[in-house]
């Protein structure tokens, strides 16, 4: 009975960071220069690694759940979108969490991040070339022909919208992208971390 209270705090507080995860999710900045103007950056994944670092790898995978289910009604992609981007950010925050949960430093930190890193730039690639390409291409652009001169536009590199768009598009995109919520989660989570301590009092 006395862990009760706490236990309710904590669910209390990972339902709040995960309605920010939803809110960041819906609020897409634009992507880097000298990529296409479809990637589009947000930041959700910062407070999934939050809840993840401080709860449990557990609490990340409920704030993936809660964003995913919110975002079904509202989808513009038949759900292609939204179900890539949860194994994304899934592959990338995880296993950061997961590591994160025995080795409780920043080197656990880092370590985990870094694991994270690569094995999302490993899912993201495959997924783009065996599953999610074709699916866009039926959906928006017609033929590889028609996606290939899109995205020519802003990089002549590419040669086919398969392991070419991934190799010169996808995999620097998502390196930078990978590495921007790094930074920011580690520049924000002593405080917050505080915060949400302060939360469970």
């Amino acid at each position: 009975m006395k862990k009760s209270p706490i236990n309710l705090k904590k669910m209390a507080v990972i339902g709040l960071f995960s309605g920010l995860t939803y809110l960041l999710y819906i609020l897409r900045l634009p992507g880097f220069v000298f990529f296409p103007s479809f990637l589009e950056i947000n930041l959700s994944e910062i407070p999934l690694f939050l809840m993840g670092f401080v709860y449990g790898p557990w609490a990340s995978l409920f704030g993936l759940v809660f964003r995913f289910g919110v975002a079904i009604p509202f989808s513009t992609t038949s759900l292609i979108g939204e179900t890539a981007d949860f194994f994304y950010s899934a592959a990338f925050i995880l296993p950061a969490a997961w590591m994160y949960r025995f080795n409780r430093t920043k080197t656990g930190a880092l370590y985990g991040f870094l694991v994270g890193f690569f094995l999302q730039l490993v899912v993201t690639s495959l997924l783009n070339v065996y599953w999610v390409t074709d699916l866009y291409l039926d959906l928006y652009f017609g033929s590889a022909e028609n996606f290939v001169g899109f995205i020519q536009q802003t990089n002549p590199w590419v040669t086919d919208p398969y392991w070419s768009l991934v190799l010169y598009v996808y995999l620097p995109f998502n390196a930078l992208k990978n590495s921007l919520m790094m930074v920011i989660t580690l520049l924000v989570y002593k405080r917050i971390h505080l915060a949400m301590k302060k939360m469970l009092r």
